[in-house]
């Protein structure tokens, strides 16, 4: 069956900029007709958005989502401008991940864009005419092939095909050592996957000319996720490894397993390895790190009371200091 592809437009007349977090708006329902199965079925759809964030932390950004009725597996793009004949402005998200959409639950962008962006592009008589604009592809279930939708798993397999290679080590052309251990790969593949395997494989080195690299920095169970990641974009312990498979996928350039990571470690904030994390996320250039972690620390006066809290340089103090102001000057305006 052929991809089926939708348009809802959504207009806004009253974009109201004063809402507290947590505030949202529903776009009237529209239907599509799916196949789930074998069974052509009804699924309603809903867009809804939070003029100022979902959540505290999102405040001054718009959240959009989408949600369904029934799990099915499509994916979505958002379109933002105002009113026809009036286009300031056009912020569009476009998704080409393929998402399982749960029933009942929904998927969408947490920071789609700044509030400003929307202010400062109002009508003559600051109404803020804005319309939405959700543009969703319907995948029949037998055109994408084992989709997962958990912490520490890319949306859709890279193929089928090279997770069976990366299992088999069928037609291996290139041996990675590490504590001793060996693991069987193919250069091709991960010259793809990795920019530093890329050129390591294409120069003049010696681990060209032997097909055999010692890596002496990463334990071998991290390479192993780490390679696991290249051929099939999923991990296995995401939350134990986290940590050293952020600083592996720095080093062998590997962005998209970094991003994994560092939403990963997010999400695990603590008492206890805030500062690791904050630590961590100076090192790798970690933005969104950096910013849960200063934003967790600032919030949680047991932290700084840590040993570890005196022995931090005084350019990630720095950081905190310019944190902790933000914070009051936020708290003064609410």
């Amino acid at each position: 069956m052929a991809l089926q592809t939708v348009e809802f437009k959504w207009e806004i007349e009253d974009f109201y900029m004063c809402v507290q977090p947590g505030k949202f708006i529903e776009s009237p329902k529209f239907t599509v007709y799916c196949s789930i199965g074998k069974v052509a079925q009804q699924v309603d759809w809903h867009v809804k958005l939070f003029p100022n964030g979902r959540t505290h932390e999102e405040r001054d950004f718009i959240s959009i989502y989408l949600k369904s009725s029934t799990k099915v597996q499509a994916s979505c793009s958002f379109t933002l401008f105002n009113r026809v004949g009036e286009v300031d402005f056009i912020i569009e998200n476009k998704n080409s991940k393929v998402e399982i959409f749960p029933s009942e639950n929904s998927w969408g962008d947490a920071k789609f864009t700044r509030v400003e962006s929307i202010k400062k592009c109002g009508t003559s008589d600051n109404r803020h005419i804005v319309s939405v604009v959700c543009r969703l592809t319907i995948i029949p279930q037998n055109e994408v092939s084992k989709l997962e939708h958990r912490d520490g798993y890319k949306k859709v397999r890279f193929s089928d095909r090279f997770e069976d290679l990366y299992e088999s080590k069928k037609f291996s052309d290139v041996s990675l050592i590490s504590e001793g251990k060996t693991v069987k790969a193919h250069k091709v593949i991960l010259a793809n996957g990795s920019a530093v395997f890329n050129t390591m494989f294409d120069a003049d080195m010696m681990e060209k000319q032997r097909n055999t690299v010692v890596i002496n920095d990463i334990k071998y169970d991290v390479l192993v996720e780490l390679l696991r990641f290249i051929y099939c974009g999923r991990i296995h312990n995401i939350d134990e490894l986290a940590f050293e498979l952020a600083i592996a996928a720095d080093k062998y350039a590997v962005d998209d397993l970094k991003e994994v990571c560092e939403e990963t470690i997010a999400k695990n904030l603590n008492n206890g390895n805030a500062i690791a994390c904050l630590k961590l996320s100076d090192k790798l250039n970690m933005d969104l790190l950096q910013r849960k972690a200063l934003e967790f620390i600032v919030c949680n006066d047991v932290v700084s009371r840590q040993l570890e809290f005196k022995m931090l340089p005084s350019h990630i103090l720095l950081k905190l200091f310019y944190a902790s102001t933000e914070a009051i000057k936020k708290y003064k305006c609410t």
